[in-house]
C-alpha cells in the first residue's frame, strides 16, 4: 500500500513538474519589435523631437506598428 502512494506522489510530482517547464516563457524564442517605418502624426513629431529616445521605444509598440493615430 505505502508503494501505491509513493508511485501516485511521484507521478503527481512529475505532472506538476512538467506543467511547470511547459508554460516557462523562456523555451520559446522571441524577436524584439522592429519600430515602425510608416510616416507618424503630427503629436509623434512633436514628441520626437523633445525627446528622440522614448520616440523611439514607443515606436516598437504593437499600437505604432498597426497605424494607429498616436493622441495626446
Amino acid at each position: 500500500m505505502i508503494s501505491g502512494k509513493a508511485f501516485l506522489c511521484r507521478l503527481n510530482c512529475l505532472i506538476v513538474l512538467l506543467c511547470i517547464l511547459g508554460g516557462c516563457p523562456g523555451l520559446d524564442l522571441t524577436n524584439p519589435n522592429k519600430p515602425y517605418k510608416g510616416p507618424y502624426t503630427t503629436g509623434f513629431n512633436e514628441l520626437s523631437e523633445k525627446n528622440p529616445l522614448l520616440a523611439q521605444e514607443l515606436g516598437k509598440l504593437p499600437e505604432i506598428n498597426d497605424g494607429q493615430e498616436f493622441k495626446r
